[in-house]
């Protein structure tokens, strides 16, 4: 006997392997996304810190940035007023000292305070840290299960 297609069973069976397939591929893809996320917001606002302190250096006058959870503001000044640009960020940040929300670089491109920013979101990125020393700034990436501070981030630079 010459039977062509397929039978019932075979292809609930075909499509629930295809399902299965799919579940695991959708799971491996929103991972990929978040780690995507969160280096892409990490290296833009590294990025920006690099851009502000040579502004300052360049253009011979103090120029700060402003830290928030959820946003950063860039000043060309330190009066604060009006910034040049603002950021929204899609992950909240935290930093190694709260109260200090303004990092000033003057006109040698030195920061005023040393601190760490990190994302605030357990990820498998590359990196989710920033170090700002007085004389340089560096990406990082958090150690598991540590608060954000300098000591507990591994520098990738």
């Amino acid at each position: 006997m010459n039977m062509r297609g397929f039978t019932l069973v075979e292809i609930i069976v075909a499509i629930a392997v295809m399902g299965i397939l799919m579940s695991i591929a959708m799971f491996n893809f929103n991972d990929y996304s978040r780690k995507a996320n969160v280096e892409s917001q990490t290296r833009k606002l590294y990025s920006d810190i690099m851009s502000l302190r040579g502004k300052g250096l360049y253009e011979k006058h103090e120029v700060a940035l402003r830290l928030s959870t959820t946003k950063y503001s860039l000043y060309s000044s330190t009066s604060m007023i009006g910034p040049y640009q603002e950021t929204v960020l899609k992950s909240e940040i935290e930093w190694n000292s709260p109260t200090v929300t303004d990092i000033i670089f003057d006109t040698q491109g030195l920061s005023n305070v040393d601190k760490s920013i990190c994302v605030n979101t357990s990820n498998n990125a590359t990196v989710d840290s920033i170090i700002i020393f007085a004389t340089m700034v560096k990406l990082g990436k958090l150690k598991d299960g540590e608060n954000c501070g300098q000591t507990k981030i591994d520098a990738k630079q």
